[in-house]
This record gives structure tokens, C-alpha cells and sequence, in this order.
């Protein structure tokens, strides 16, 4: 269990942060600042990153000096925050890989932190800036930008900041006072997550131990109540209902599909769209794909809520602009959108209104209006934009509220942006590569996310995993794909 709060233990003393600490570890939170106008805070952090830097993000408050940066980092610390922004201590913090989130108030100020590195930001203080002053400065600022509310923030509020776009909280009194046992700090947990409303989102779990080279394509199959997805270098498309797990391999490369009937898929491949059934294993080509094209593949794809699919294709070493994007409708395949290098993203509003699909490195989330047949009906139009953030969009999903769920290549997660393209939150994950989500289970609260371990130098056990989350939404099923 996750909760985005920063526990600000302002006062602590060496002897005593340990088990307090422990507390905050068992309700969720996981960022625990020792402020260093605290008694002795250098030895606290010490305490701390010894005993609990498996399981928490531990770090250093008040943090005026480059020179601090280096005595936190000395003392195991991970996160430097500070009231401020001092260019200087930024500089040091991310040179010593170490977490930064300077305070700031400006718009001025946001974009000078975020210019010279830092992490995220602390809005301090937050009483005074308000929730329409954050709205004004979610406007402007990078989408993906983790932003902290510190400093007079009434719990009975939490709500109206979440809804405004805030990633978090810095919590001190509300938690921890001066003086306070471990008892008391539990007992203040208890009672305030009945009324703070934080969202309290479990940690991704691994789905299937299979290692995925290019893991991409999740499809949750709402009739047979089982995931789908390819590992697209290996030729190979695996089904598992989390029990049992079955895998077929092709010929050629395969990349995406949809669901048709209970028994039968389209599914993309290099040179065609096929219908494949799921009992047999056989397959008959629908139509052709860039037959005449050996140097392209396809790779994301999705169905659309009028019984069309949607497949983009890219080159085999994915140069510049030798791909498209097509949607299958009515037996007949027509190109969309030409001149992609790397097609992903595509996915498509509960109204039914738009469709959504980005070419990787332009870093834009495009979004189109359509027609009543599902098809474009407007010149694309950027809907987030990532270019500063240099996160790279993969493929995506959208919930039954709109919001759209991207997961990003290289970053370890999957971000949730609101109908307005604005970033709300992210789930990190225990793998580089996180390259699909798509939701699914009994509910649909469940999100399944496919990652890779292709060119990793340093891949951990779990790249190329495919993993699961419980989340607090429902998403929306899979439409069928009208043959």
C-alpha cells in the first residue's frame, strides 16, 4: 500500500524515529523527511536509511546549503527538500542521484526548479496559494511533474487538491508532534485516513513470470475473463486467466489484437491482420498490412467503440516516418494518419467522441474528433504534450471517467492524465520498460501492465514482466471487433 505523502517529522529525536517511522511505513507512506533544524537529524537519517531504505524513500527537510546535500547523502539520505529554490543545493542533490523538491510558490520559481533538475515540487506554503492557484499553475507546468502540497493544508480538503491535479502531501503536525510516541503518531493515523480520503493504491504485482523481450498489446478479454498479450520479438502471443497460462508462437512477427467472439481474435501481425482461433490455433489472413513492405512491422493497436480496429505499423528498426496508422472497418482497411515512426497510444473516450494515438519520439499524445462511424473528423490536435518532461509515451488506455493511463518507455510507470490532458498521478513499477497497460479483472479495476527487457544492459529479474495493480477506478471493457 502506497499513500503520496511526504510525513514531515519536524522535532524528531534519534532515540525515537525508528519506531515512529515504523508506523508511518505500516499506513502507507513511504517519503519520511527528517527536517535538519531537528535535534541531531543527521543521526536520524542515519537511523533511518539503515533500517528502512528497502522500504521507504528517506531524506533530509530544511535544506538550505550544497553543503547539507553532501551530509544527508553521507548519512544514507535519498531526498532533499527544502523551502526554497537554491540552484545550488538542486545541482548537488541530483549529482548525488538523490531526489530534489525545492518549495516553491511562482510560476517564476516552478520553472527555474524544474530547469535545473529538480524531481518535483513543494508548493509552500500551500494555505496560501490555494487550489485554484495550483490549478492556475498545473496550466503551465510539464504534465508529469509531481507536485507536493506543504504547509496549512486542512485534511478535510485532500479531496479538492487531488481534483485539482496535486501528486501529494507534506504532512508534519497532522502526524507527528514534538514529544509524540509511536503510539500516539498510530493512533493519529487512524483517525485522520478516515476523513484525509488519500487514495490508497496497492503495489504492482508481478501477473506472469514470463520474460517478455518487447512485451506489448495487453488485451483483457471480458468474455473469457483473461489477458492477452505478445512479446513481439519472439513471435509469440500468451493468454493466461492468472492460473493458467498458454502461449503460440507465429511465423512472423504479431503485435496487437482484438476480441471478436469468445473463440476467435483479430490479431496484427508484420504483413496482415488475421483471424485467429483461440481453441485450434489456426489462423486466416482478413486483409493485408504492408505485404509489399519488408521493412516494416506492425505494433500498437485497439479496438474502436463502432466495431472498427485501429493497428499502426513502423519500421523494423524503427526509422524515421516509414509507418501509419490504419483502422480496419467494415472489411475494408484504410491508412489514417501516414509519415509514424513509432505507433502507440491508440486508444479511445467512454463518449465515443475521440480517438487518441501518438508517435513515440515527437513525446505528443494526440487526440481526434470522430464521426458517427468511428471515423476522423478533424485534424489531430496535441492533448499532452511530454517534450519537456523527454518521457516517452507507449501505449495507453482510457478509463470510464476519461482519464488516460500512459505508459511511459524508460520511466517504470504508468501516468494518469485527466480529460484535460492534465497529470493527476503515476504508479511506479519494479521494471524499466513498462510498455502497456489495459484494464481488466472481474470489475475492471484491475490494470495489467507488459514491459520489456530487450536492450537492457542492467536488467533486474523482473523486466519483461507482465504485472498487475488494483486500482480506484474502473476501466472500460475492450469493444468487439465487427468482422
Amino acid at each position: 500500500m502506497v499513500r503520496e505523502i511526504i510525513a514531515i517529522l519536524r522535532g524528531v529525536t534519534p532515540h525515537e524515529v525508528a519506531g515512529i517511522a515504523e508506523e508511518l511505513i505500516l499506513s502507507g507512506i513511504t517519503k519520511i523527511e527528517v527536517p535538519l533544524n531537528s535535534p541531531n537529524a543527521y543521526e536520524s537519517i542515519e537511523i533511518l536509511a539503515n533500517r528502512f531504505s528497502s522500504e521507504a524513500v528517506i531524506g533530509a527537510g530544511t535544506v538550505l546549503a550544497k553543503n547539507e546535500v553532501s551530509l544527508v547523502w553521507n548519512s544514507g539520505g535519498k531526498m532533499i527538500v527544502s523551502p526554497n529554490v537554491n540552484i545550488d543545493v538542486i545541482k548537488e542533490t541530483k549529482k548525488l542521484n538523490m531526489r530534489s523538491y525545492p518549495g516553491v510558490f511562482t510560476a517564476t520559481e516552478c520553472f527555474e526548479a524544474v530547469q535545473n533538475g529538480s524531481d518535483g515540487l513543494k508548493l509552500f506554503p500551500a494555505f496560501l496559494m490555494g487550489v485554484d492557484g495550483l490549478k492556475a499553475l498545473r496550466a503551465v507546468l510539464p504534465p508529469g511533474l509531481s507536485t507536493y502540497a506543504v504547509g496549512g493544508v486542512d485534511p478535510n480538503k485532500f479531496v479538492d487538491w487531488l481534483a485539482s491535479g496535486v501528486t501529494g502531501f507534506g504532512i508534519g503536525s497532522y502526524l507527528y508532534k514534538v514529544g509524540d510516541k509511536a503510539s500516539a503518531v498510530r493512533e493519529k493515523l487512524m483517525k485522520s485516513f478516515q476523513h484525509m480520503m488519500m487514495p490508497l493504491m496497492q503495489v504492482p504485482k508481478v501477473f506472469n513470470h514470463t520474460i517478455n523481450a518487447l512485451g506489448e498489446g495487453a488485451l483483457w478479454h471480458p468474455g473469457i475473463q483473461s489477458l492477452f498479450w505478445f512479446d513481439i520479438l519472439n513471435n509469440t502471443i500468451h493468454m493466461s486467466d492468472g492460473l493458467n497460462h498458454k502461449s503460440w508462437i507465429f511465423e512472423c512477427f504479431v503485435s496487437a489484437a482484438g476480441w471478436v467472439s469468445n473463440e476467435k481474435l483479430v490479431i496484427a501481425s508484420a504483413t496482415d491482420l488475421r483471424l485467429f482461433d483461440i481453441l485450434t490455433g489456426a489462423s486466416e489472413q482478413i486483409c493485408e498490412l504492408e505485404s509489399n513492405d519488408n521493412s516494416t512491422r506492425s505494433n500498437d493497436g485497439r479496438a474502436d467503440p463502432y466495431g472498427g480496429f485501429w493497428i499502426g505499423t513502423m519500421g523494423l528498426a524503427a526509422e524515421p516516418h516509414v509507418g501509419s496508422i490504419y483502422r480496419f472497418f467494415e472489411g475494408e482497411i484504410v491508412k489514417l494518419f501516414p509519415n509514424i515512426t513509432i505507433s502507440n497510444s491508440i486508444c479511445f473516450s467512454p463518449d465515443k467522441k475521440f480517438g487518441y494515438f501518438c508517435d513515440t519520439p515527437e513525446r505528443k499524445i494526440m487526440r481526434v474528433s470522430l464521426d458517427q462511424k468511428g471515423w476522423p473528423s478533424s485534424e489531430p490536435e496535441v492533448f499532452i504534450d511530454l517534450q519537456e518532461t523527454n518521457l516517452n509515451p507507449d501505449g495507453a488506455v482510457i478509463d470510464l471517467s476519461g482519464y488516460l493511463w500512459s505508459a511511459q518507455w524508460g520511466a517504470s510507470r504508468v501516468a494518469r492524465y485527466d480529460r484535460d490532458g492534465c497529470f493527476v498521478s503515476e504508479l511506479k513499477f519494479n521494471a524499466k520498460q513498462i510498455s502497456c497497460p489495459a484494464f481488466g479483472g472481474e470489475n475492471m479495476s484491475t490494470l495489467f501492465a507488459t514491459s520489456a527487457s530487450v536492450d537492457l544492459e542492467n536488467a533486474t529479474p523482473n523486466d519483461g514482466k507482465t504485472f498487475l495493480i488494483e486500482v480506484d477506478c474502473v476501466g472500460q471493457e475492450e469493444h468487439r471487433v465487427i468482422i
